[in-house]
């Protein structure tokens, strides 16, 4: 019996070189997008016949090493259409290929898209309530483009109502500012100063004065 387990396996280390031996070809190849030319990442290749696909890398190269003879080559990729060549393998050689895949082009229907006040926050529909009411200042895009598109935001805020900017060289800053209630002692309203309520920081505006 020892023997005979012996025999077989030194049968079977015999075969194995032959059977190793058996992949002396191999494809190279490289997949490319026949529209820009670009590498095709992830894409499968299959060999008719063969039981595992080889895939490509990041430059859309791969290697597939195979016996003498001629295959179907077959690769698949999303996004591109499904592709065959027959290649012929000659014995101990290495056949280079530069295969280019055709891309799909998706034609989708036209969407539109509807937007319902209903479906604004409850924020923005205030905001476009007083706006509508014109209840407040507000710049909006068209009215931005239409004093000057490259304007600083220093000098957009100076054109505000009850805001006052105070710019020097390392930028502006913005105070909101408010009149207390004239008083028979306090005299005339001109007299009075706006006093600062709020301040917040902008950026620099070379165009703004003091």
């Amino acid at each position: 019996m020892h023997r005979a387990v012996g025999g077989a396996l030194a049968a079977l280390l015999m075969a194995a070189p032959a059977a190793w031996g058996q992949a002396s070809g191999a494809i190279s190849g490289r997949l490319v997008d026949r529209a820009t030319h670009a590498p095709v990442v992830g894409a499968e290749v299959f060999v008719l016949g063969q039981h595992r696909p080889v895939m490509s890398d990041s430059n859309g190269a791969f290697l597939y090493r195979l016996a003498s003879g001629e295959y179907l080559l077959q690769v698949r990729q999303i996004g591109y259409i499904k592709a065959e060549w027959t290649v012929e393998v000659p014995e101990g050689e290495i056949v280079e290929l530069l295969l280019q895949l055709e891309p799909i082009a998706f034609v989708l229907p036209p969407a539109v898209i509807e937007g319902r006040p209903e479906d604004l926050p409850t924020w923005f529909r205030g905001f476009e309530d007083r706006r509508v009411a014109k209840r407040g200042q507000f710049l909006t895009r068209a009215e931005i483009e239409r004093r000057d598109p490259s304007v600083t935001l220093g000098n957009l805020l100076r054109t505000l109502n009850g805001l006052r900017m105070y710019c020097s060289r390392g930028g502006c800053t913005s105070a909101a500012t408010s009149s207390r209630p004239r008083s028979p002692k306090s005299g005339p309203a001109s007299s009075r100063r706006s006093r600062p309520t709020r301040r917040g920081a902008f950026p620099s505006c070379p165009r703004c004065r003091p």
